[in-house]
């Protein structure tokens, strides 16, 4: 599992009932502009955590994960990388391709097989989705603050043990998605942004609560 991924989502790199897909949904036309400012972010994995931007990264609380958003990827410490280090070490920080695509709510379309790893490291090529609500822009407009939830396929049964496959996924997907041993698909753009909608409010109980991230510096010098 990417450590990039894991501070973002609070979930596992498998898509345990979100939603994937073979083929990208979106294309770079349907990005939303402006999107995401460059520099050093910040994803709490709680509301209230509190910490000082100021400080040295390795010095943040571990409530506070760092992340660099750089054009169209995202870096953050890969695996082994327990203390993230220094601003000028994220070059061997882990990268991931995502798409930001306009919409209410956003919808952050994440590359699995855009990583640096070795192919033997990689895992299953495919799409995964995060819901995005943005919630706060800079004086031009560019986002510097966002709330994300994944994309589920349902609400979860209580039981653990109703699984499919082996998979913990829920036994009633949202309208328009499917469920095909354990993986969850939407069967067009609008079940996706029809799931992305309704996926807010079973964040809380599915155990993936929306995660807030955050602008907090330029890196350039």
């Amino acid at each position: 599992m990417r450590k990039v991924i894991a501070a973002l989502l609070g979930l596992a790199l498998g898509g345990c009932n979100m939603v994937v897909s073979e083929r990208p949904w979106f294309a770079a036309a349907d990005a939303l502009q402006p999107g995401l400012k460059d520099g050093l972010w910040v994803n709490l994995k709680d509301a209230k955590c509190r910490f000082d931007p100021a400080q040295a990264i390795q010095d943040w609380p571990d409530c506070a994960q760092p992340m660099l958003v750089q054009g169209g990827y995202y870096r953050g410490p890969g695996p082994g990388q327990d203390d993230p280090g220094q601003l000028p070490d994220v070059e061997k920080w882990d990268r991931l391709g995502h798409l930001l695509v306009a919409g209410e709510p956003a919808i952050d379309q994440i590359d699995l097989s855009s990583t640096d790893e070795p192919d033997a490291a990689k895992p299953t090529k495919g799409y995964l989705y995060l819901a995005a609500r943005i919630a706060a822009r800079d004086e031009q407009g560019r986002v510097v603050e966002v709330v994300r939830w994944p994309v589920a396929c349902g609400l979860l049964p209580k039981d653990k043990s109703a699984s499919r496959g082996g998979q913990y996924v829920s036994r009633r997907p949202f309208p328009g998605l499917v469920v095909k041993d354990s993986i969850c698909t939407a069967s067009d753009i609008a079940a996706l942004r029809r799931a992305a909608a309704l996926s807010e409010k079973v964040a809380v109980p599915n155990g993936t609560p929306p995660i807030i991230s955050r602008w907090v510096r330029d890196t350039a010098p």
